[in-house]
């Protein structure tokens, strides 16, 4: 008996549903290939060979005659169902241990920011050079990044990435960490390994601090003593790859490194990443974020002055509260624009001859920098969100009154979350 036109119509539907699942699901290319797998299930076949017969073959005729011939195993890491022939492709050079290509681009993209590649089985070192041709085929487009974060991560394992003391050339290269003088491969320019400044026979029986000290009494107009003095008071540095930059004041806390890309925070130094990719799973949904402690300029810039002033006075901290005696005097605080040029804020004085927004900067960074926890000003609220956040075990207390328990919940917040040294 034929199936009426209904019937073929609802099957069709109902193909086409399975079928536009799939490619939703990122399981196959397009649609026309999720039909041929949706296809090749109603005959019977299994989801997974199902799904490779139809991304390998364009009918189903030769689709059929694939998966009647083929030989599938299991890939080793996962357990999917992979063609006998694609695995033996993917065998590592010395060890001969293989895994499915997308098992395979997983384990050597986390590799890479080791510097170093291994298996993912027995560990053994598995050197680029001789496994490039698999390398190449499983990254696709991809390769060029994963070959550059590998190239600069192996030179941070056995060696330091240094930076030429010619401003004029300023280019980097790799140099032995016991290596004492290094020579530029481009300008020839000798330079100190480790302070970075121009070789002088004067360092050569100096400690680099005490080459600083002679320089800045012998030689103290010499222009790089000067910049590598100013860049000491003033710079930011890359916690990923040391690139000095010069710190903007008024920032957003947020900065992006130009030479490694790494973004991170001008205060705590946390990196920012998007999603999961910090690794934690909570933060699957979220956008760009950092995780940043609770002291940090981050969170303490949206204090008012006299919040931050109470903790620091809390604390015992020093903090110049000098009030200007000219109610005209105006902020005297450098801005440093694009061409390393300071010029005065301008704005009143609120305090110690900054204006308000540079006073907050200055107490915020008294805060971080002398460790002074924020939690005398936390809520209720605040504190077990915190708490839960951490996956911490919000206590309970509940012969204690309200003020009782806000003070005992700060003392477990500190106990169990302590700021990091």
């Amino acid at each position: 008996m034929e199936p009426s036109n209904a019937q073929m119509k609802r099957m069709a539907g109902i193909i086409t549903a399975n079928a536009r699942k799939f490619t939703n699901d990122g399981k196959v290319r397009c649609i026309d290939v999720g039909i041929l797998a949706v296809l090749l299930m109603k005959m019977g076949w299994d989801e997974d060979k199902a799904l490779l017969a139809a991304s390998k073959q364009k009918s189903i005729t030769h689709a059929l005659s694939f998966l009647k011939t083929a030989v599938f195993i299991d890939c080793t890491v996962c357990s999917d169902i992979v063609l006998e022939s694609d695995l033996s492709q993917n065998r590592l050079i010395p060890c001969g241990h293989a895994a499915c290509a997308v098992c395979l681009k997983t384990h050597f993209d986390g590799e890479s920011y080791k510097g170093k590649l291994t298996c993912m089985e027995c560990t053994a070192e598995v050197p680029q050079n001789i496994n490039l041709k698999l390398l190449k085929r499983i990254f696709g487009k991809d390769y060029g990044s994963f070959d550059e974060t590998l190239f600069r991560r192996s030179l941070e394992r056995e060696e330091e990435l240094k930076y030429c003391a010619n401003k004029k050339c300023g280019a980097s290269f790799s140099v032995p960490r016991d290596l004492k003088k290094m020579h530029c491969p481009y300008c020839k320019t000798l330079a100190c390994a480790k302070c970075g400044f121009t070789w002088r026979k004067e360092h050569e029986n100096r400690s680099c601090e005490n080459f600083k000290k002679w320089k800045s009494e012998n030689d103290p107009n010499d222009p790089e003593f000067q910049s590598q003095d100013l860049i000491r008071k003033t710079a930011l540095q890359c916690p990923n790859c040391e690139m000095p930059y010069f710190k903007a004041r008024g920032g957003c806390a947020h900065f992006t490194c130009k030479n490694c890309k790494k973004e991170f925070c001008e205060c705590c130094k946390t990196e920012f990443w998007k999603g999961q990719a910090c690794g934690n799973e909570a933060c699957k949904t979220l956008g760009m974020h950092g995780h940043h402690p609770r002291n940090c300029f981050f969170y303490t810039r949206d204090y008012s002055h006299e919040d931050l002033l109470k903790l620091l006075k809390d604390a015992n901290v020093a903090v110049d509260e000098t009030v200007p005696e000219d109610s005209t005097a105006t902020c005297s605080v450098g801005v440093t624009n694009d061409d390393y040029r300071d010029s005065p804020c301008g704005v009143q004085v609120l305090k110690a001859g900054k204006c308000e927004k540079h006073y907050k900067e200055y107490l915020c960074d008294l805060i971080f920098r002398g460790r002074v926890d924020v939690l005398s000003t936390w809520t209720m609220d605040k504190l077990e969100n915190e708490l839960r956040k951490h996956k911490k075990e919000v206590p309970v207390f509940p012969s204690m009154s309200s003020n009782e328990l806000l003070v005992r919940l700060r003392e477990v917040v500190a106990q169990v979350l302590p700021l990091a040294p």
